[in-house]
C-alpha cells in the first residue's frame, strides 16, 4: 500500500513539473503575441485587418447610408474612400454581418479607423478578462496545475492572436458560447437565450446551439431567443428600412457560394469545406459547396440524436454532448476562418471535463497543451486552416467516444 502511495505521489510530482513547463511555454507564446500585435500597429498594418469590413458597415450606418448597407458597389466605394484609395481583397472586403451588428458598432464610426480599432481591442481585452475570471471559477475544484493550464492554454491559442490582430469577432463569440453552456448547466433558460442573442453579431456559429434548444425541448429558452432576435431585427428595420433584412439574406447567399472573391478563400478555412477544397481542388467549387451543405444538414440532424431523451444538465455526459455538438457545428460550418479556431477552446475544455470525470483526462490534457505551439507553427506555415479543421474533427470523435463510454457506464450502473 505504501509503495502504491509513493508511486502515485511521484506521478503527481512529475505531472506538476510537466504542467509548469507547459505553462511557461504558453506564457512565453502569449507575450510573443503582444509583441507581434505591437509591431503590426507600429508598421501601420491595421487597415488590412478584417475590422475594416466591420468599420465600413458601421460607417455606412453612421453616415445615414444604412439603406444601402448590403449593396457591394456602395460598400466598395466607401471602403476605398476610407482607406485613401487602398483596397482589400479584390476591391472589397464586404460587410456581411447582420444589420443590428452595424447599428451596435456605429458609434465606433465616429472615430478614425485606427482609434476605432483601438477601442474595439480594449473591449475585447475586457471580454477576455471576464472569461478568464469565469474559467477560474469553473476549474476551482481542480488541482492548481490544471487551473493554470486552462488559462495559459487559452492565452497561447493562435486563434486568440489572430482575433486581436484582425479585430475579429472570434473572442466575442467564444465568450457567448461559454456563457451559453454555463447557463444551460445551471438551468437558467432565459440567460442561455440572452447569450445567444449576445452572440448574434456573429450568428452563423449559433445554429447548433439553437438546434440544441429545439432538440432538448427547451421551449422557454427558445422563445426568449426568438423574442430577442425579433427585437433586434425590428430595431434594424426601423432604423435602416424594412428591406435591410432581405439585403442581409442576399449577402449571405452570395457569401455561401463565393469562392476566391471578397476575401472568401475556402482553401484557408478551418472546416470541412476547406478540407474538401484541398482534396478536390478549387476548380470543383460547385461540388465542394454541395458536399459542405449536405454535411451541414447531416450534422444538424445528428444534433437531435445527441440530445434525445431527458434533459439532464447534472448528468456526467452533459459536457460530452455539448462538446460533440459544438465540434460538429465548427467542423461543418460553411465559414470558419483561422481566427475562428479560437472557438474550439469551448468544446475542447468541455471534452477534457468529461474525460477527467471518467478518469481519462491525462492524455487529452497533454494533447491540448501541445495544440497552441503546433497550431501556431501550422498557421505561419500556411496550414492553419487544415490544422484547425482536423482539430475540430478530432474533438468530435473524442466527444463521441466519451459520450459512448458515459452511456455504457450509466447502463451498467
Amino acid at each position: 500500500m505504501a509503495h502504491r502511495a509513493a508511486g502515485e505521489d511521484l506521478r503527481r510530482a512529475r505531472g506538476v513539473r510537466w504542467a509548469l513547463w507547459a505553462a511557461a511555454l504558453h506564457i512565453g507564446m502569449a507575450l510573443g503575441y503582444v509583441g507581434l500585435a505591437a509591431a503590426a500597429i507600429r508598421q501601420g498594418m491595421i487597415w488590412r485587418a478584417d475590422f475594416t469590413a466591420r468599420y465600413t458597415g458601421a460607417r455606412l450606418v453612421w453616415e445615414g447610408q444604412g439603406a444601402d448597407l448590403y449593396d457591394r458597389e456602395t460598400q466598395a466605394r466607401w471602403q476605398q474612400a476610407l482607406l485613401g484609395g487602398r483596397t482589400l481583397a479584390d476591391g472589397l472586403l464586404p460587410y456581411n454581418h447582420p444589420p443590428h451588428t452595424a447599428l451596435l458598432l456605429a458609434p465606433l464610426a465616429a472615430l478614425p479607423l485606427e482609434a476605432a480599432f483601438a477601442a474595439w481591442t480594449l473591449a475585447n481585452l475586457g471580454l477576455g478578462a471576464a472569461l478568464a475570471l469565469d474559467l477560474t471559477r469553473f476549474a476551482r475544484p481542480w488541482r492548481r496545475a490544471e487551473r493554470a493550464l486552462v488559462l495559459t492554454t487559452f492565452a497561447a491559442l493562435p486563434g486568440l492572436l489572430l482575433s486581436f490582430l484582425l479585430g475579429a469577432f472570434s473572442l466575442w463569440t467564444t465568450v457567448a458560447l461559454w456563457g451559453f453552456y454555463r447557463a444551460l448547466k445551471g438551468r437558467r433558460a432565459v440567460t442561455a437565450a440572452a447569450w445567444l442573442v449576445f452572440g448574434s453579431i456573429h450568428p452563423h456559429f449559433f445554429l447548433f446551439p439553437v438546434l440544441t434548444l429545439a432538440a432538448g425541448r427547451r421551449w422557454r429558452a427558445l422563445g426568449a431567443w426568438a423574442a430577442g432576435m425579433l427585437a433586434l431585427f425590428g430595431w434594424a428595420a426601423w432604423r435602416l428600412g424594412p428591406t435591410v433584412g432581405w439585403g442581409w439574406l442576399a449577402m449571405l447567399r452570395w457569401s455561401a457560394s463565393a469562392f476566391g472573391e471578397g476575401g472568401i478563400d475556402p482553401r484557408a478555412m478551418a472546416n470541412l469545406k476547406g478540407l474538401l477544397t484541398h482534396a478536390l481542388g478549387p476548380s470543383q467549387a460547385a461540388a465542394v459547396n454541395l458536399l459542405a451543405a449536405l454535411a451541414l444538414m447531416g450534422a444538424a440532424a445528428a444534433v437531435f440524436g445527441i440530445w434525445r431523451g431527458t434533459w439532464a444538465p447534472e448528468r456526467a455526459d452533459f459536457e460530452a454532448r455539448m462538446a460533440l455538438t459544438l465540434a460538429l457545428g465548427q467542423l461543418t460550418n460553411l465559414h470558419v476562418h483561422p481566427q475562428d479556431t479560437l472557438l474550439l477552446f469551448v468544446p475542447g475544455l468541455l471534452l477534457y471535463t468529461a474525460l477527467r470525470a471518467q478518469g481519462r483526462g491525462r492524455a487529452f490534457g497533454a494533447m491540448a497543451v501541445l495544440f497552441p505551439p503546433v497550431g501556431l507553427a501550422a498557421t505561419f506555415g500556411g496550414a492553419g486552416g487544415p490544422c484547425g479543421a482536423l482539430a475540430a474533427l478530432a474533438l468530435a470523435i473524442g466527444a463521441a467516444g466519451a459520450l459512448r463510454v458515459g452511456e455504457g457506464s450509466r447502463r451498467e450502473g
